[in-house]
């Protein structure tokens, strides 16, 4: 895909985020390096901090979900689905 096609389904994938619930509840903001990378930026939020005071990991396996998911979104026209996410400790 050319830029334009790119830029175009970019503006289209962050305006469908931003109406989500999620982007929302946690407060995340999407946006895209110049190699299309989606970002997510997700200001601090105590009421996503698990009992010791720092944030949860749930809510960082959710950044890492998204911004895989939309890293390869900006590249289709169609819906696409997350392949896999593990977390291992």
């Amino acid at each position: 895909m050319n830029p334009d096609p790119l830029q175009r389904q970019a503006r289209k994938l962050k305006a469908l985020f931003a109406n989500a619930p999620i982007s929302k509840t946690y407060g995340m903001q999407l946006r895209y390096t110049a190699d299309w990378e989606a970002v997510f930026d997700l200001p601090h939020n105590g009421e996503l901090e698990h009992a010791m005071g720092d944030t949860h990991g749930g809510v960082i396996a959710t950044l890492v979900d998204n911004a895989g998911w939309f890293t390869a979104a900006v590249h289709y026209e169609n819906w696409i689905t997350t392949v896999e996410l593990q977390v291992r400790m």
